[in-house]
């Protein structure tokens, strides 16, 4: 996997910070004000000891590139994220957020503030099921429910890699046993037959 995250430690806030510093915008970022590192370094150390905050750094290649924050808001979480300059137009902040989506239980509900003017976080957002739920000036609040589809992604995922296992034995035992094997895949697919059947009698 060409992008991963990993919890942030104590001496990643020297890098959350020049990443802040090095890529601040005042047309994207929310907040204006710039903090020393002093005053960075106190609330970073703070901040990945909270139970209810995570900050996330992200890697592309193995390369640092970026991180993101993630904090819990009541049953909801506040989500935001940063990938540094040269790192971007290749879909990482698509892939971390996702990565990190699956750190959280089923019918959480996610949320990014946005400014209206940092279109290409906007899009992001979108582009991963994120709908704008109310709006100021210059902020756009954007929300995703983590519903129990989620759940069918995994199955699909586990089934697929399943698959893929059940494939590598029949392989295995065609060599060994031709005959034996296909016989035994006939009873298989007979019982699989009578799976369907009962399945149809469900729904009627």
């Amino acid at each position: 996997m060409t992008t991963e995250i990993k919890l942030a430690k104590a001496n990643d806030s020297r890098y959350v910070f020049i990443l802040r510093k090095k890529n601040y915008n005042q047309k994207s970022f929310i907040k204006k004000n710039q903090v020393s590192f002093i005053n960075h370094n106190i609330w970073f150390k703070k901040a990945i000891k909270d139970y209810l905050h995570n900050i996330y750094i992200i890697s592309f290649k193995k390369r640092k590139c970026g991180y993101a924050r993630l904090e819990k808001v009541k049953k909801n979480y506040e989500v935001s994220i940063l990938i540094d300059k040269k790192f971007r137009q290749k879909g990482i902040a698509s892939r971390a957020l996702i990565l990190i989506e699956k750190t959280l239980k089923f019918n959480s509900e996610v949320i990014a503030k946005v400014n209206k003017n940092n279109l290409e976080s906007i899009g992001m957002f979108s582009n991963l099921g994120y709908k704008v739920t109310s709006t100021n000036s210059k902020t756009y609040v954007m929300k995703k429910k983590l519903n129990k589809i989620k759940i069918i992604d995994q199955i699909e995922k586990i089934r697929r890699r399943n698959n893929a296992s059940w494939m590598d034995i029949l392989r295995l035992a065609y060599k060994k046993s031709p005959k034996e094997c296909g016989l035994l895949m006939s009873e298989i697919y007979k019982d699989d037959t009578r799976i369907s059947k009962l399945v149809k009698k469900m729904i009627r």
